[in-house]
């Protein structure tokens, strides 16, 4: 499943074994973490890295940070925080783990929630799911750019560049070697709390 994967990708970039820990919810303590704290875990564990922030909340097994859940404010004039994290040190990866935390996060927010499961990457929204969000509705299919080295570049990022040059953003990216790459459709789940 999902833990082989991460377990494969992280011995093949890195060439070490990883062993899970073997522990109980119940040594689990939450607490608020810092933006940088935050962070520097979702850029070392996390497929996309950082996000744009918010509140940040860390799960710590006997104080080590085995878990991060970062809760985004609303985007485009919306009412419902995005949780726009969830990440699961590979160490910790344990049945329900996720869910359970999630679960528990969400109680610390009084606001109704949105969160997105990237089909890109194969998932499906399980955690969601077993958190008891609802599926609202998918998100089309959207795009970036990608050059021979790699080099990843949000659309957005080489639009505001191909502007900035008065250039096309097809031209400027045809010039500048950058592909254009097609992604999944996304899943939006929706947690309602307020009024409930």
């Amino acid at each position: 499943g999902e833990k082989d994967r991460l377990f494969g990708f992280i011995k093949n970039k890195l060439g070490v074994e990883l062993q899970t820990e073997d522990f109980s919810f119940q040594e689990v303590s939450l607490e608020a973490i810092s933006p940088s704290a935050a962070n520097e875990f979702l850029s070392m564990y996390h497929y996309i890295g950082k996000g744009r922030g918010g509140k940040s909340i860390g799960a710590f097994v006997n104080g080590v940070l085995a878990g991060v859940c970062v809760f985004s404010p609303p985007m485009r004039g919306g009412t419902d925080v995005e949780l726009s994290r969830l990440c699961i040190h590979p160490r910790f990866h344990k049945k329900n783990f996720a869910s359970w935390f999630v679960s528990r996060c969400v109680k610390t927010v009084d606001s109704n929630f949105v969160a997105f499961a990237d089909t890109t990457v194969g998932h499906a929204g399980t955690v969601y799911k077993a958190s008891n969000f609802s599926l609202s509705h998918e998100v089309a299919p959207d795009y970036w750019y990608v050059d021979s080295s790699g080099w990843v570049m949000h659309k957005l990022t080489l639009y505001k560049r191909a502007v900035k040059m008065k250039m096309k953003e097809r031209e400027y990216a045809e010039r500048h070697g950058f592909v254009k790459v097609w992604g999944g459709k996304k899943l939006c789940f929706r947690l309602d709390k307020k009024g409930s």
